[in-house]
């Protein structure tokens, strides 16, 4: 008859067992929910900011998995998705809808930010970007673990001026940036077979937008030597236009340039934000302020023109 180990022993045993065998069961389904944070922001009509997706700290992820979002696109414009620590993707579906793909991390010892995403007010209201269950686990590891996530709150306060940009502020030099007084401040340049430049009351913010296509508007605009700018708009444009973009052409007192800064526009499926700064340089005592394309067969939608002067 075999010996029995003395009860002392025993418990010796089971208590090493389970320790050892707990991490295990944990890689095999056993872990925590993966708890998702979605930070919040409050913006106005036409501000942007950026807001990060974040896993907690203590959260574990063994394999992969794909999160997707919703929002109100009636409320919100996402314009980017960046991806950030441990994911392969991070992209906008469609208005209303981003994925962030390949999300794998380990383990967690303190919150890490794995995307962060640039969202601008729209109309005022409140978005919430929302996680959609049930979650697309792309591996199999991942296959018995939860995902929770709280929900990130856009508050967006109108604006108290109806014309979107505010021109009140001493800081803004540019002039009807919103096209609620049609083309007035904008000189039109272009093709003169190309469409004319349009008003169409299907506006980004405001009652109106401006739509160009084989062609430019611009304006003049005071500057000095050493003086800072941003210059930043809203915008839609679809397909493959052959360029589209923004710039600045400095000019001297006898209007010759003497220097410029630009920037390319990228086509976007929703409404796109572009931001340019930009320093007067030596001679300088103009502004050539200016939007560009050079495609008849896409229109590109601006509207929300600023030129804030950094200095003043």
């Amino acid at each position: 008859m075999p010996s029995k180990l003395p009860l002392f022993f025993q418990i010796c045993l089971f208590a090493i067992s389970t320790v050892l065998i707990q991490p295990l069961s944990s890689a095999f389904g056993q872990t925590a929910p993966v708890q998702i944070r979605v930070d919040s922001t409050t913006l106005t009509v036409g501000e942007t900011d950026d807001i990060d997706i974040v896993l907690q700290s203590g959260s574990q992820l063994i394999g992969a998995a794909t999160l997707f979002f919703t929002y109100d696109p009636a409320i919100i414009t996402i314009s980017d998705c960046q991806q950030k620590q441990f994911i392969g993707s991070c992209n906008i579906q469609s208005p209303g809808k981003i994925s962030i793909g390949g999300i794998s991390p380990s383990g967690s010892a303190g919150d890490i930010t794995f995307a962060t995403v640039t969202v601008v007010g729209k109309n005022a209201g409140d978005a919430k970007i929302t996680l959609t269950q049930p979650v697309t686990l792309s591996d199999e590891a991942a296959s018995n673990l939860s995902f929770t996530a709280s929900v990130g709150t856009v508050s967006v306060d109108a604006l108290d001026t109806t014309q979107g940009v505010d021109q009140t502020n001493n800081c803004e030099i540019a002039l009807n940036g919103g096209f609620e007084n049609g083309l007035a401040d904008w000189t039109e340049q272009g093709d003169p077979s190309a469409p004319p430049a349009t008003l169409l009351s299907d506006s980004i913010i405001g009652n109106s937008s401006l739509s160009i296509a084989n062609g430019r508007v611009l304006q003049i605009l005071p500057a000095s030597p050493g003086d800072t700018f941003t210059f930043s708009g809203q915008y839609k444009l679809t397909g493959s236009p052959l360029w589209v973009g923004a710039g600045i052409d400095y000019l001297d007192a006898n209007g010759i340039e003497v220097g410029k800064s630009l920037v390319r526009i990228p086509p976007t499926a929703d409404i796109g934000v572009f931001s340019l700064p930009s320093t007067a340089p030596a001679g300088a005592t103009q502004i050539r302020l200016w939007l560009h394309t050079s495609s008849n067969q896409t229109p590109f939608i601006i509207d929300e023109v600023s030129l804030i002067h950094d200095n003043c």
